[in-house]
This record gives C-alpha cells, sequence and structure tokens, in this order.
C-alpha cells in the first residue's frame, strides 16, 4: 500500500521543485549550510504537499476520470 500511495503522489514532477535550490546558486552561498538545510526541508515539504494535492485530486475527480477513460478507449 506505501508504494501504491508514494506512486500517487507522482514523484516524476517533483523535480520542478529543485527551483528552491536557485536562490543557492544565484546568490553564490555554496557554503551557507543554513540555507542548504532550509532549502532541503523546503523541498522536502513542497514534494509532500504537491504529491497530497494529486492523491486529493484522484479521489474527488475519480467518477470523471472512470467517464474519462471510457471514452479514450473508443476513440
Amino acid at each position: 500500500m506505501f508504494k501504491e500511495i508514494i506512486i500517487s503522489m507522482r514523484p516524476k514532477q517533483w523535480y520542478k521543485n529543485l527551483v528552491l535550490f536557485a536562490g543557492i546558486l544565484f546568490f553564490l552561498n555554496f557554503f551557507n549550510i543554513h540555507m542548504w538545510i532550509t532549502a532541503l526541508f523546503s523541498f522536502i515539504i513542497f514534494c509532500i504537499v504537491s504529491g497530497s494535492e494529486y492523491i486529493i485530486n484522484n479521489i474527488m475527480d475519480n467518477e470523471a476520470d472512470k467517464i474519462h477513460i471510457k471514452n479514450a478507449t473508443f476513440q
């Protein structure tokens, strides 16, 4: 069940959250450990929140998705 939850959170989309590290790179704060820790925790939280939204969307749109799948197979 844990594996299915992780798959439902669409981890392939999480790379977009790497933009959180842009501030460290653009301001050349490579050796500021506090900024790296903050960015890392922010990245983790963003991944959890966005993944949770995918799960909520899957639950809310379950019936509409079933109709969409049926229509897609007849085309």
